[in-house]
């Protein structure tokens, strides 16, 4: 018998000795050496991921050299980059190398300075550094070699305590930033001999006071009777200040302490009660972003109220479902039944006394929740606009992200990313974007911005949609799904198909800094900007000011579900639910510079309102 040919076709060399140079913050330059050449084609083809994950891969590209550069990554970060060699028979394998971003720069605060003297305690300050985290700061006798354990703060400045009098401290401070941390720069401060004088005669007259020889200013703080919270202390030079923004028919305590040039007296205390205002029934009543289950009811706030009393119920229903104690114009109702008809309505409390009830608004709940089964393919990144979310395959397949971003009505062109995990091979899939253009709640047909698109790779994709110019002004949802090729294309509200949805916001904007389209605070509400907005002992903001960035931690009973962020003529200019109940993270980088109010609102309608300040 003839013998048998074989012919066997083998991979070309795969490239060798691998190394990252140039590296920076955000990029760097991926090397490699070609092997001999075996193929006539010298074509690379190089893709990047997160280092130690399952993450689909984000090509780069392909190349005929044997350098190529990356950018947009993230600072202080692991990345895993591949190449590999494209052949005309067969590719050759593919060669991987790790490589790490460069931390940002964390720098030191500057502009150290002492206030607020007395010889027991000072205030030390610091200008605010862009990108902290939060700040350590120590202190000690100088002379001595001990220094004080460090106490973290989200703010620039810090009360010590506890001091020795008439004594000279060094104190320095440091920048903790995400990855790194600053050195620490270092003051000093002179401890007085003894307390100054302390005022000795206060008018009836709420605030007013005798004057004090030697006096530089003074500090005038004031809180309702029943209230264990004093008011931020505001300084002045004369001997009286008006209070404003009060409760009807409330007592009230307020004290003053003198200061002089070198330590401070100690406060004097007094007593005032309010007249008797009037009380109004709310006006203005609606229901706002109404979901499956939820719904936002707002009102005009009234002029000295103490609180809110809310009702609700179905339309079926004869009984009523009463809220008390809403100490904001706004409150969420929840775990309302899908597809329904409610009945709401509002009435104001003043001291004691409740007003009659507003006229009844009605509203629907919406039926248009989607689930399903992901434990095989999901969406694993997402970006539009500051929205850019990495994700695995989140538990039940459905995640109300609460990220957002802005998106100008009329715009085109917009630029979006998606790609997929896959538990095993990856298989082909179909995707739809929806946004809530009309803000009613749910995604119709006409409301498709992307899709459906049949994806066959892991990779990343590109894609662009435009946003109509009858777009209604204000947030409203966006919801992502990705189904199973063979499965069907998607829809908005499906359920138990295979694949993954995940739901965000978006603000609808007619230009880039432009927010709703009605006020839902008024102007008076925001504080003039040489004036403190009261916080919460249990949240803590820094750094503030900053140039638009800013980290709130909540450490005490106060946990929002939501937040509001206004400027200073009562629009709104960003609105998200709360993720974390520990920890918020905001960003308004591409606002003017100026005052900011954030407003901050729990289960209950219980709302905590504080002053942001962007340079």
């Amino acid at each position: 018998m003839p013998s048998a040919t074989y012919v066997f076709t083998v991979p070309c060399s795969a490239p060798g000795s691998l190394s990252a140079t140039n590296i920076t913050t955000t990029g760097a330059t991926l090397n490699w050496v070609p092997a001999a050449v075996n193929n006539a084609n010298t074509t690379f083809s190089i893709a990047y991921r997160l280092a130690n994950t399952n993450n689909a891969w984000t090509s780069i590209g392909n190349t005929n050299a044997s350098t190529i550069n990356v950018s947009g990554l993230f600072s202080g970060t692991q990345y895993q980059w591949r190449v590999k060699k494209l052949c005309t028979n067969i590719n050759s394998v593919e060669v991987f190398d790790v490589f790490t971003t460069l931390a940002a720069p964390c720098n030191a605060p500057t502009a150290l300075t002492s206030s607020g003297i007395t010889a027991s305690q000072a205030t030390v300050s610091w200008a605010a550094v862009s990108g902290a985290v939060n700040y350590s700061v120590q202190y000690k006798p100088a002379g001595s070699s001990t220094w004080s354990s460090s106490i973290n703060t989200g703010t620039a400045s810090l009360a010590i305590t506890g001091l020795s009098a008439s004594t000279l401290y060094d104190w320095q401070v440091m920048t903790n930033c995400n990855a790194n941390a600053s050195s620490f720069v270092s003051a000093q401060l002179q401890l007085t001999l003894r307390n100054h004088q302390r005022n000795t005669t206060l008018a009836v007259q709420a605030s007013n006071w005798a004057a004090v020889s030697g006096a530089v200013s003074y500090s005038v703080q004031y809180k309702a009777a029943s209230s264990s919270t004093w008011s931020t202390a505001v300084n002045t030079t004369s001997t009286s200040r008006t209070i404003t923004g009060l409760t009807a028919s409330t007592l009230y305590d307020w004290r003053v302490m003198t200061n002089c040039s070198l330590n401070a007296g100690s406060y004097a205390t007094a007593q005032f009660t309010t007249s008797t205002g009037s009380c109004a029934v709310p006006t203005g009543l609606t229901a706002n972003y109404i979901s499956n289950t939820n719904a936002l009811i707002e009102w005009n706030a009234v002029g000295g109220a103490s609180s809110y009393r809310l009702q609700y119920k179905t339309a079926a229903a004869t009984s009523w479902t009463t809220v008390s104690n809403i100490n904001a114009n706004l409150y969420t109702v929840s775990n309302l039944a899908m597809n329904t008809v409610y009945q709401v309505k509002i009435s104001t409390k003043c001291g004691s006394t409740f007003t009659a009830y507003s006229p009844v608004i009605s509203f629907t709940t919406l039926n248009c929740v989607t689930s399903a089964n992901n434990t095989a393919q999901w969406i694993d990144l997402f970006k539009v606009g500051t929205i850019y979310r990495v994700s695995g395959a989140d538990a039940g397949g459905y995640i109300n992200t609460g990220l957002s971003t802005n998106l100008v009505i009329g715009s085109t062109a917009n630029a979006g990313q998606i790609s997929a995990g896959f538990a095993g091979a990856a298989a082909s899939n179909n995707y739809n974007v929806y946004i809530d253009f009309n803000r009613n709640g749910g995604y119709e047909v006409g409301e498709r911005v992307f899709g459906a698109a049949l994806i066959n790779t892991a990779g990343t994709f590109n894609f662009a949609f435009n946003i109509p110019a009858t777009a209604t002004p204000g947030f409203t949802g966006m919801r992502v799904v990705m189904r199973k090729n063979t499965d069907g294309a998607p829809a908005p509200c499906l359920q138990g198909f295979v694949g993954e949805a995940e739901d965000y916001q978006v603000n609808l904007t007619t230009t880039a800094f432009q927010g709703f389209g009605v006020n839902p605070i008024t102007v008076s509400e925001v504080k003039a900007p040489t004036e403190d907005v009261a916080i919460n002992s249990g949240i803590t903001v820094g750094p503030n000011p900053s140039t638009g960035k800013y980290n709130l931690s909540f450490n005490g009973g106060f946990s929002p579900v939501h937040y509001d962020i206004f400027s200073t003529n009562g629009h709104a200019v960003k609105s998200a639910k709360v993720v974390s109940a520990k920890i918020l993270q905001l960003d308004i980088t591409l606002m003017p510079a100026g005052i900011y109010l954030l407003r901050l609102t729990d289960r209950s309608g219980k709302t905590e309102m504080l002053k942001l300040i962007k340079e």
